[in-house]
């Protein structure tokens, strides 16, 4: 089963009388099997949190472990293999390229770095098109970001982030500015997608994600101030 925790993280942005304290000294543990939720109002830390727990941003201070790995003592080309091979991560601004297609959107994560094909093997496209199934855009293939709804595109997002069948799925604000309904489509999206062993984070100061975690993590000022585990 799939295993990432946090250990007495800390992270700071700037110098001096500049110098802001993102996360002070937080601490959790993250399983499979159910969605967790990161809670907090704005600027609490809990995005910074969630990019360290995603080997996105290196702490200050503290580990983070990803299946057994600390990532900090990684050489940087190891830190990023594993967070390619292991982890998904859904942006808050999403990072879609609006020349291309909807398929081309969640093929590129895996071209860019794809070695010369072997023969027999199954093709970034078709592998995408499995991902795009998954979150039910498959129609909308030949479509590109422009042409699709504001929910829509957000699926693509997370099917870029499926497409390599990651163990985690980490996820900044996934139905920031939709209606309730696509919000709601989105949440029981991923609520879905952490049954079985897959760990899927939410980082969200939106209330409604409560409804779908099992496990709350509540972030102000840097600090975990509150961490409950459902039954």
């Amino acid at each position: 089963m799939a295993n990432l925790t946090g250990s007495d993280l800390h992270l700071s942005f700037g110098a001096g009388e500049n110098r802001v304290h993102a996360v002070r000294g937080a601490t959790v543990a993250l399983h499979g099997g159910h969605l967790t939720l990161l809670s907090g109002p704005k600027d609490s830390g809990k995005t910074s949190l969630l990019y360290m727990l995603g080997c996105v941003l290196l702490p200050d201070a503290g580990e983070v472990m990803v299946n057994g790995r600390e990532s900090g003592s990684l050489p940087e080309d190891d830190r990023t293999q594993l967070r390619r091979g292991e982890i998904g991560f859904v942006f808050q601004s999403l990072r879609l390229f609006c020349g291309l297609t909807v398929l081309q959107n969640v093929a590129v994560s895996l071209s860019i770095h794809e070695t010369s094909p072997r023969e027999g093997s199954v093709s970034s496209f078709e592998v995408a098109r499995v991902a795009l199934r998954r979150v039910g855009l498959e129609e909308k293939a030949n479509l590109r970001p422009g042409e699709l709804t504001a929910g829509e595109r957000r699926r693509v997002a997370i099917a870029r982030a499926l497409v390599r069948d990651p163990e985690i799925l980490l996820a900044d604000e996934p139905a920031g500015s939709l209606d309730d309904r696509a919000g709601r489509e989105i949440a029981e999206l991923l609520a879905g997608f952490a049954r079985g062993d897959r760990i899927v984070t939410v980082a969200s100061r939106d209330a409604g994600w409560m409804a779908y975690a099992r496990q709350c993590v509540r972030i102000e000022d840097g600090r975990i101030v509150d961490a409950e585990q459902g039954v």
